[in-house]
């Protein structure tokens, strides 16, 4: 939705501006600070604390410093609207894979020029506009299909799930539909770069609970397997709990469980008890199951999808109803979360036949 009026600038997280320390007359102070180590050249003329680079998992440092990277370009430049992943950064979207090295901005004309470390975006077509972290961003859908020109579909997919995402546990609204992403890509054609984006729309869905979950739907369209339904009720003895993947003629589930997927379960206490105890009782009734190394994908790993398939299984045991094998030595997918397949063992509810989450089947 359009934005009203000029965005009321807030403080940039814990950065420093050589202006300001100048104008209260701390310039040599930062001097010092930034040679003993203590502060972080973000980009010229503006700090950060070297502390602040310390916290969270290794993809929330990641995006921090890209979020940073942005923020010192709003320090620096006036009234920026930042778009594409510097837009999905402020809004606090994940992706696999590096961010980008460059800032990506508004250009004011209907022509794009690159200047150090910052990409102006041609201006073809009436913006949408909102704000984050109090700075001007372009909609969370123009942002993403941006981000599809110019990043693989992976980080893309990611980041469009995320937004889309209805959450079981948490009242959180989506930032978006896969209908409305639809719209503002129709919306914008003709647009260079538009074929990347139909990738992405055929495959986002509201379902996907992390990054890992939308890495292991993608991988395993990607080797040949046959096309599993996505958040399916399963009937338990406590009542019905949602598998991720779920291949019905060979009764088989899948469950991507990183760690994001317990964080991001809601705030509430027990909240993740609940995944704790919902993927308990996915695996308690299962007769045979593999499991091996994979975190949330939020960034990419050396070993990162390269060995997705546990060892043994192909692609027609996948496809059928024969009986699965642990793997003897489980492949890596990323981080430290677990990626399982197992055997069911299960009826479907008869009220929940075929329940999901309004997610297309694939």
């Amino acid at each position: 939705m359009p934005a009203m009026g000029t965005p009321e600038r807030k403080p940039a997280r814990e950065l420093i501006t050589f202006a300001d320390a100048s104008a209260s007359g701390l310039d040599g102070s930062l001097r010092r600070a930034h040679r003993d180590g203590r502060l972080v050249r973000v980009r010229r003329g503006v700090y950060r604390p070297a502390a602040a680079q310390e916290a969270g998992t290794k993809a929330e440092r990641a995006a921090a410093r890209y979020r940073d990277q942005v923020l010192a370009v709003a320090c620096n430049r006036r009234d920026p609207v930042f778009t594409g992943p510097s837009a999905l950064v402020l809004l606090g979207l994940p992706i696999i894979g590096p961010w980008p090295k460059d800032v990506f901005v508004m250009s004011g004309t209907a022509h794009g020029r690159r200047s150090t470390g910052v990409v102006e975006v041609a201006r073809r077509t009436i913006v949408p506009t909102s704000t984050a972290q109090g700075e001007e961003i372009t909609d969370v859908n123009f942002s993403l299909i941006q981000t599809a020109r110019r990043m693989p579909l992976l980080a893309t997919l990611v980041a469009a799930d995320a937004a889309c995402r209805i959450h079981r546990f948490a009242d959180t609204p989506p930032l978006t539909t896969p209908e409305a992403l639809h719209a503002e890509h129709e919306r914008m054609l003709p647009y260079h770069g538009s074929q990347r984006m139909r990738p992405v729309l055929d495959r986002v869905t509201i379902g996907a609970e992390s990054p890992l979950e939308t890495l292991s739907g993608l991988l395993i369209e990607q080797l040949g397997f046959a096309a599993p339904r996505r958040q399916v009720a399963i009937e338990v003895p406590s009542g019905v709990v949602y598998v991720d993947f779920y291949w019905e003629e060979a009764d088989i589930v899948g469950e991507a469980d990183g760690d994001i997927k317990y964080r991001s379960a809601g705030t509430g206490a027990g909240a993740a008890r609940r995944v704790i105890d919902e993927n308990g009782e996915r695996m308690s009734c299962a007769s045979r199951c593999a499991a091996w190394p994979g975190g949330d994908g939020e960034t990419a790993g050396g070993g990162c999808g390269r060995r997705v398939a546990p060892n043994g299984w192909s692609r027609a045991r996948i496809a059928s109803s024969e009986s699965c094998s642990a793997p003897a030595s489980p492949g890596p997918v990323a981080g430290d979360g677990c990626c399982r397949f197992a055997r069911t063992g299960l009826r479907r509810s008869n009220g929940l036949r075929c329940a999901r989450k309004g997610v297309p089947t694939p």
